[in-house]
């Protein structure tokens, strides 16, 4: 298997893992609270999150050019 499909699979397999993540993490959470869930995250925190799956993106592709 070429080099670019194999980072290619490994990159959307690990989208997918960090996707399954973040959707189980926003959706495991006390009712007790009042606010349940995505409901309870702010604009802020979405940015927050953004940017760093983008620097852990950078972070690997640059581990993967050494």
């Amino acid at each position: 298997m070429k080099p670019k499909t194999k980072a290619i699979i490994l990159g959307g397999l690990a989208g997918a893992s960090l996707g399954a993540l973040f959707a189980w993490s926003v959706t495991n959470v006390d009712e007790d609270d009042g606010e349940v869930g995505i409901s309870a995250l702010g604009p802020g925190d979405f940015v927050g999150i953004g940017i760093a799956v983008l620097s852990l993106a950078r972070q690997f592709s640059e581990m993967i050019r050494k």
